[in-house]
């Protein structure tokens, strides 16, 4: 030993030891540690513990390799094997750690969240902390039940001299419903920690342990039984398939200075987990939360053995209550983020980034975070804001029963997007979303649970099916005729059909056009149409956009139909509503490869119409409510039509838009608050632009960036100053995909994510459990 303290000229010692530099964030300070490379990285974290000598719960903390940006998650490897030699520097830090999330509807919330898990998996804990199902029954310390009592001896934390920690973190272990969170909660060192540990095989003992009384069994099982019935009555605060968001970096204005975070942010949510009443106990066993929800992840848990009790009869509180009771979400109610919040002041709109082109939009989207990288790999900080929005504008099984908080964030996302022109639409079509704002906001001031009550109109599917089933072996008739089962529908009326080219004059043509299956063909006249067709249009892989002007009597279908070498542009023109929904309907399902005779030809014919009546503005005025001070119309209309309005409209603009708007209003004054909300998101839904997220990008030998879409089904190379479809690739035809990962380029990455995400949600079914399979997820978008 007399060679301990010899430093040799490399900066190690003559031992074979060597000075690893590490700081304590929560203590900033600075710590060295002789080490050698064969000690454990669980090993060097408890040195670290007992060197620190304070006490305090490390149980959530884990070392951060500065310089190679990763997580020394793997305790059982050794520092060597990871790499890390003397000139490393690591951080000794908190994994959860304080986020301020912007929401859809553009209010800000803190949540603390694991910065050492992948994205993917932080966003999917982020949607658990807004439902209540997920906090389940907390074992309260000094009551053990049978069923727990094999969990004690579960724990692999073993402390003896001369071991290594097998696991930092506390195991879970599964029983029915309930899941158990072992670990120390005090200082990890010394004869104290050896105190409280068992023999080799890891066990832990706790002082202090009682099994519980047959009344007490029954009390837990009466609690247990009142806990599931609460949980029944919040199942809509879930925020399901989280897998349709993402964190989103937060736009800067190029024409703007770095500011200071407005003063919005007072409005800023707290919602920090289930802290309970501080105690004094010492004890060292912890039953925490469910494994899967937020607060459950490895390392972190309550710093309290002390249960809460019940002021009026004395047992034990339910956990449910213990979350929301002192939450700041409405007095102990998550249904807040599920209610529609008008916009205050037209100001607010004036400070948000509009993007003025699409190029600026693509930059936006530059701003997507890796979802299989953590937080910290990606360098976000702790409180720094970032932007939760639906990444993937694919949503599955949207069901107004259950997705209050869905439904609501969507809608608010859709609003947003509208007034802040991130997607185009017609004077009609602003004028519908503005009612439909007005309507929402009215319904939202109002009684909202009279509202949601009564918007359960729906009669569930499987009552119907039994319905009609009872009608018919009666002898009546079915609610929904299914007609004709044998013959595939046809479609067969004038057309005017346009097939634009370079430097021509001529307009659009009338022909006799028939539509089979997927097929559509044109004859010059009605008698003419047994023979061979001048023009035939297979409509598989197109693409269909609307080109609608409600006032101007304009019911136009663009077709963009994939060749050879590239794409043909044909246009068709309607005379009536009812004609174009009819071949709208028919050629978005046929761009589909489907037929209208499957079963959602005549839903879309009827949502394609419903649509289009919303947007009519020629009510009988006697019915028009008169125009108040409540309807705030700057707040209901993008600043591109207020405006317009200001520019050739002589009078108040206030009164303009607002008479406008209540002429709009009398096509939706009687939805349903949620029948409203879903209305508008199937508006949004039904723009031509939807759904489609632009990117800048290189193709191979050219010199210049050019633009790309991606959408749910396909890849579309676009004109970059008109947005014009180009070239499309679909998902269904390409057999594989290959990135040039050497340019490591972040859009690439974000690029692939966004093709690989969109197949998998593709692979979802309503008969699945709701389970994710993330590891198909990281296969099919994880890159460098």
């Amino acid at each position: 030993m007399a060679l301990d303290g010899i430093r040799m000229p490399d900066g190690c010692y003559a031992d074979g030891t060597w000075e690893l530099k590490m700081h304590v964030t929560d203590l900033h300070r600075d710590v060295s540690l002789r080490v050698t490379g064969e000690i454990h990285i669980g090993g060097v974290m408890l040195k670290l513990v007992e060197k620190l000598d304070v006490k305090k719960d490390w149980s959530d903390h884990a070392l951060w390799w500065e310089k190679k940006k990763t997580w020394l998650l793997k305790t059982h490897w050794t520092l060597d094997k990871y790499g890390i030699q003397a000139d490393a520097r690591l951080l000794f830090t908190p994994q959860h750690k304080l986020l301020r999330l912007q929401l859809p509807n553009m209010k800000h919330m803190k949540v603390k969240v694991n910065f050492s898990d992948r994205v993917f998996k932080a966003v999917s804990d982020i949607c658990k902390t807004f439902s209540a199902q997920k906090h389940l029954p907390v074992l309260h310390a000094g009551v053990m039940s049978p069923d727990w009592q094999s969990t004690v001896c579960s724990a692999v934390l073993s402390l003896e001299p001369g071991l290594h920690p097998k696991r930092h973190v506390p195991t879970y272990t599964q029983f029915d419903t309930h899941a158990v969170c072992i670990g120390l909660l005090t200082q990890l060192s010394g004869a104290h920690a050896r105190q409280h540990a068992c023999n080799s095989h890891g066990c832990i003992r706790a002082q202090g342990l009682r099994f519980p009384t047959a009344a007490e069994r029954e009390r837990r099982r009466r609690e247990a039984e009142r806990e599931r019935q609460q949980l029944k009555s919040v199942r809509q605060e879930d925020i399901r398939h989280p897998e349709e968001l993402s964190l989103l970096r937060k736009p800067r204005d190029p024409k703007k200075k770095k500011k200071k975070l407005e003063e919005a942010e007072e409005d800023d949510l707290e919602l920090e987990g289930p802290l309970l009443t501080p105690g004094s106990a010492s004890e060292v066993i912890y039953i925490g939360p469910v494994k899967g929800s937020i607060y459950s992840s490895p390392g972190l848990y309550s710093k309290t053995m002390t249960p809460t009790y019940d002021s009026r009869d004395g047992s034990p509180l339910s956990p449910t209550t213990a979350w929301f009771g002192d939450s700041p979400l409405s007095e102990g109610n998550p249904s807040i983020l599920a209610v529609s919040q008008p916009i205050s002041s037209p100001d607010i709109l004036v400070k948000l980034y509009k993007p003025q082109s699409l190029l600026d939009k693509a930059k936006i989207n530059q701003g997507w975070l890796d979802s299989s990288r953590s937080l910290m790999e990606q360098d976000v900080k702790e409180n720094e804001v970032l932007l939760l929005r639906f990444k993937y504008h694919s949503f599955f099984d949207l069901n107004p029963k259950y997705d209050a908080i869905r439904v609501n964030q969507l809608y608010e996302q859709s609003k947003w997007a509208i007034l802040l022109e991130e997607i185009e639409c017609t004077e009609e079509e602003m004028m519908m979303f503005a009612a439909l704002q007005y309507h929402i906001n009215k319904l939202s001031i109002m009684s909202s649970d009279n509202h949601m009550n009564n918007s359960e109109k729906e009669v569930d599917e499987v009552d119907a099916a039994l319905s009609d089933l009872e009608i018919t072996l009666e002898g009546g008739k079915t609610s929904n005729s299914l007609g004709d089962i044998t013959s595939i529908p046809e479609l067969a009326d004038y057309v005017k059909v346009f097939k634009p080219k370079k430097l021509t004059l001529k307009g659009y043509k009338q022909y006799w056009c028939t539509f089979k299956d997927i097929t559509i063909s044109c004859y010059k006249s009605k008698e003419e149409a047994h023979g061979t067709p001048a023009l035939q249009m297979n409509l598989r892989g197109c693409e269909v956009t609307p080109d609608v002007n409600i006032s101007g009597q304009k019911f136009n279908i663009k077709l963009l139909i994939p060749v050879a070498d590239g794409m043909n542009e044909i246009w068709l023109r309607c005379d009536m509503e009812k004609q174009y929904a009819h071949w709208m309907a028919a050629c978005r399902l046929a761009s589909k490869g489907k037929t209208m005779a499957d079963s959602s030809y005549n839903l879309e014919v009827q949502n394609i119409l419903s649509f289009l009546k919303m947007q009519h503005m020629n009510p009988d005025p006697q019915f028009i409510e008169p125009i108040t001070t409540d309807i705030n119309p700057e707040c209901l209309v993008s600043p591109r039509y207020l405006k317009k309005y200001k520019n050739k409209q002589p009078g108040s603009i206030r009164d303009l838009i607002s008479a406008r708007i209540l002429e709009a209003h009398q096509n939706v004054a009687q939805m349903s608050l949620i029948e409203a909300k879903m209305r508008f998101i199937q508006a949004w839904q039904s723009l031509p632009e939807f759904g489609i997220t632009h990117f800048l990008a290189k193709f191979q030998g050219g010199k210049r960036e050019e633009l790309i879409g991606i959408t749910y089904n396909r890849v579309i190379r676009m004109d970059a100053s008109t947005g014009d479809a180009i070239k499309t690739w679909r998902f269904s035809n390409m057999k594989q995909w290959n990135v040039n990962w050497e340019i490591k380029m972040v859009d690439c990455k974000v690029v692939h994510e966004f093709i690989g995400g969109y197949i998998f949600l593709s692979t979802r079914a309503k008969d699945q459990n709701e389970s994710l399979d993330e590891e198909m997820f990281y296969k099919l978008t994880s890159g460098w």
